[in-house]
């Protein structure tokens, strides 16, 4: 599950930004890329924290 986990933030995270992009060149917008910017530090970040070489350390199941 962690696999699809990751997949989805990764998949949202380029829809963000490819969104933040678009609207950025369409309304020279800084905002908008700060936030796409944000939100990719966020993902990785997220992703980080739920590694799985670390996943025996939140919910053990074996």
């Amino acid at each position: 599950m962690k696999f699809w986990l990751a997949v989805f933030v990764w998949v949202m995270t380029g829809v963000v930004l490819g969104y933040g992009i678009y609207r950025l060149v369409v309304n020279s917008s800084p905002a908008l890329f700060i936030i796409s910017l944000l939100v990719i530090i966020g993902s990785i970040g997220y992703f980080c924290a739920t590694d799985p070489s670390s996943n025996h350390s939140e919910h053990p199941h074996h």
